[in-house]
């Protein structure tokens, strides 16, 4: 992700990490007799897989596992819930290989992407739906040692997100 605010100095980061009260917001729309992939682990805390678990979900999906080269959670997955990196080419990468699964998904991601040109070549054809957030996401942030909480009063995101659906509902919601 990245934060405008750090100009000149921009750069990327992708490691933030989806905190329990955004997955809380379209809970009710995950249904609860599937087993949900959460592909996007690799190298963190998990803790989104331990809140969709706290959430009654089945779960799968570890830190370990690079899920553009490790194909041992395809099979086993009904769904794939998960917020994809910020950065391209890895952002691009992942887009690819969830549109080649063709299993349904819903995925957190920056909400200008959606109308990129890469976007819509990766999903031509595709049904997609969206999740709306009525108010902007914020993110833990991971600075290589701790977790950091956002300072919702600062409003620390500079870009609004939203939730691409595929296979899974049947119309736009507000969340």
């Amino acid at each position: 992700m990245a934060n405008f605010k750090d100009s000149p100095k921009f750069s990327n980061h992708d490691d933030y990490y989806t905190p329990k009260w955004i997955f809380e917001r379209f809970n009710h729309l995950i249904p609860n007799d599937k087993v949900v992939w959460e592909m996007c682990l690799l190298n963190s805390n998990e803790q989104s897989k331990t809140y969709l678990t706290e959430l009654g979900h089945k779960v799968i999906g570890d830190n370990t596992c690079d899920c553009l080269s490790d194909t041992q959670y395809e099979k086993d997955c009904d769904m794939i819930i998960t917020n994809i990196p910020f950065s391209n080419p890895l952002k691009t990468k992942i887009l690819t290989k969830l549109s080649k699964l063709d299993k349904p998904f819903m995925i957190i991601m920056n909400s200008t992407n959606i109308h990129s040109n890469y976007f819509q070549e990766i999903f031509e054809g595709k049904d997609l739906y969206f999740l709306y957030p009525k108010q902007k996401l914020y993110f833990d942030k991971y600075n290589g040692k701790k977790l950091i909480k956002p300072n919702y009063e600062n409003k620390s995101t500079s870009f609004y997100s939203i939730i691409v659906c595929y296979k899974c509902i049947d119309k736009n919601y507000f969340i």
